[in-house]
């Protein structure tokens, strides 16, 4: 903060020594801003503005209400005015000074025209004379010009340029100066960072530079971008730079001069800082004035000096505002207002004035409110500023978004995306596909529900009841049978397996002891590690010097795996089930003494 002060302080001491720039209104081909106060209307010729008077008191303004010039009266003394009079009466015409905000001049002073002109010339009002009316001090905001008094309704006025100046001060002169008329913007270098431009720079057909951030990426606070001159340039004598701005906001603008060997005026008396003036109707002159200081601290060689550092809104992350700047000069200007119009440009010939490559996901809404959809070159009309359009011609590219769409059938619940769900419905989520738009995959879901077994014991007889699930069922025991009941043969444990129409599953479980002792002998058989992975061990207290067939069946019924062992008395046999998938199994033991003997096993 006290470097901003310091800045402002020094600017405000140094600015009594240093001569303001003349402000030159030049209405060839152009309007430059000024608007009818009433009684006339005014169209920008090719030599001069005209002045078309439907009244005897035509007047007109250098700008609306909201325009501010911020000139102080004691810099200036003097106005010139080019002017062709061809009506015959009264030559008396009135030059007025307006202080800002307000349509009531502070003074005006009257001049007297020739009549009957058939060329221009040139009228000397001196400022330092005493008004016709009011007091000539203060801030200047606007000027003001009423036609000769002997304009009747239909006579028309001629005005070439009119300049303000002071005859008395000695001005620093103009080393260096652009007017951003050339639609080049190439001296200035953008600030990137991963390749990609933190701000737009274009010169529009106005004959303004646009600066703005750009929408896609942010800038960051405290980077800056480069102006660099054609030429070497020594600048001793004229250590200013000079900028014609417009804006929307006010934000600051921070200039550094570097030389050709790196070295750059950013110590403690450098890092000259101005604020815009947040007015986009009218153009405001900023001066960065830098003291010997600025330079000798830092080393910097004025003779050779090869380019400027310039940073927007110093200090923030991106621009409050685009900025538009009617020029840059090194030393004072050679006067404001070069752009064409302010207020009323309806003569400002906008064509196109850039060619911008964007790309955009499925669609882009032009200002003009059209909506493309497929990618080409198109015309967009932008609004520059109040009443003044231009064209910018754009290389689009159209990408595309993404879809899926996913039916899925499901029993009890179903993991999708990291999430459980476990009801039925449509689910969506958006990510980014590989083109930077949205990808969005919806889940068609149907859950449904696991039939519920219940195994009834009711000697000698086991039955399976359901519910849930959709029927209708099927049915397949540990013993090998598929029927809703069984007989079984012998104590121990029985298992049933239901696979209802939607293929969903659900199993039971039951202890059997009502059957005789002599048949319970398939507790002599041992079928380990339950459940298992790659291999089981099957261990018989019997001896079995008999051929054993060992059959896997799943829950369909299906045989998938056969065996022939032979189990001997104290012994174990060793089965390898890699080849299964995962699921539940029926294992069937098949001899003289087991006959068909049925055990449930789990091959994870």
């Amino acid at each position: 903060m006290m470097k901003k002060l310091f800045s402002i302080i020094l600017i405000f001491l140094i600015g009594s020594a240093i001569a303001q720039s003349p402000v030159v209104y030049n209405w060839q081909n152009s309007k430059q801003g000024w608007i009818s106060g009433g009684g006339c209307n005014l169209t920008a010729l090719p030599g001069s503005m005209s002045m078309n008077a439907f009244n005897t008191t035509p007047l007109m303004r250098s700008g609306n209400l909201q325009a501010n010039l911020g000139l102080n009266a004691t810099d200036y003394n003097q106005v010139t005015i080019s002017v062709k009079n061809p009506t015959t009466g009264n030559g008396n015409t009135r030059l007025y000074i307006y202080p800002p905000g307000t349509n009531t001049a502070s003074c005006y002073y009257v001049f007297a025209v020739d009549t009957a002109m058939t060329g221009f010339s040139t009228y000397t009002i001196d400022l330092n004379s005493t008004p016709a009316s009011g007091t000539y001090s203060g801030t200047i905001a606007r000027f003001g010009l009423r036609g000769p008094w002997g304009v009747g309704s239909g006579d028309t006025i001629y005005w070439e340029n009119m300049v303000v100046s002071n005859t008395s001060s000695q001005t620093m002169g103009n080393l260096y100066e652009d007017q951003f008329n050339d639609y080049t913007v190439s001296n200035w270098g953008n600030l990137t960072i991963s390749t990609i431009p933190k701000f737009n720079f274009f010169e529009t057909a106005c004959q303004e530079l646009k600066v703005f951030s750009d929408s896609l990426s942010s800038a960051p606070a405290y980077g800056y971008v480069t102006y660099e001159f054609d030429t070497i340039m020594d600048i001793t004598g004229y250590e200013k730079i000079t900028i014609g701005e417009r804006s929307s906001s006010s934000f600051s603008i921070r200039i550094d001069f570097e030389d050709s060997t790196g070295n750059v005026t950013n110590g403690n008396n450098g890092k000259i800082t101005v604020s815009t003036s947040s007015n986009l109707n009218s153009v405001s002159q900023l001066s960065f004035v830098f003291p010997d200081a600025a330079f000798t601290e830092n080393n910097v060689d004025k003779s050779i000096i090869s380019k400027l550092r310039v940073f927007f809104d110093f200090g923030n992350v991106d621009m409050s505002s685009p900025l538009f700047i009617d020029y840059l000069s090194i030393g004072d200007s050679s006067g404001l207002n070069n752009a064409i119009g302010l207020s009323e440009i309806d003569s400002c010939n906008c064509d196109v004035v850039v060619l911008d490559t964007i790309s955009a996901c499925d669609s882009l809404i032009l200002s003009n409110g059209n909506i493309i959809t497929t990618s080409g070159n198109y015309f967009d009309t932008l609004s520059l500023y109040p009443a003044c359009d231009s064209i910018r011609n754009l290389n689009l590219t159209i990408l595309n978004s993404s879809s899926s769409l996913s039916s899925v059938s499901e029993c009890g619940s179903y993991v999708w995306n990291g999430m459980t769900y476990s009801q039925s419905g449509n689910h969506s989520f958006i990510t980014l596909n590989y083109l930077g738009c949205d990808s969005v995959a919806v889940l068609d879901l149907t859950i449904n529900d696991h039939p519920i077994p219940q195994i009834i014991s009711s000697s000698p007889q086991l039955t399976v009841n359901v519910s849930g699930g959709i029927s209708p069922y099927t049915y397949l025991w540990n013993t090998g049978e598929t029927t809703s009941s069984i007989n079984p043969i012998n104590n121990g444990n029985f298992y049933v397996d239901v696979l209802d129409a939607n293929n969903c599953s659900g199993s039971d479980t039951i202890t059997v002891n009502f059957v005789g002792i002599e048949n319970d002998i398939n507790y002599q058989i041992q079928i380990f590690p339950n459940p298992s992975y790659d291999n089981i061990t099957l261990n018989s207290i019997f001896q079995i010097n008999n051929p054993t067939q060992i059959n896997f069946f799943n829950l369909t019924g299906k045989l998938v795996l056969s065996k022939n062992i032979e189990i001997k008395n104290g012994n174990s046999e060793n089965i390898n089930i890699s080849s299964l998938n995962s699921g539940v199994y029926l294992i069937e033991i098949k001899n003289p003494i087991f006959k068909n003997q049925m055990f449930h096993f789990i091959k994870k």
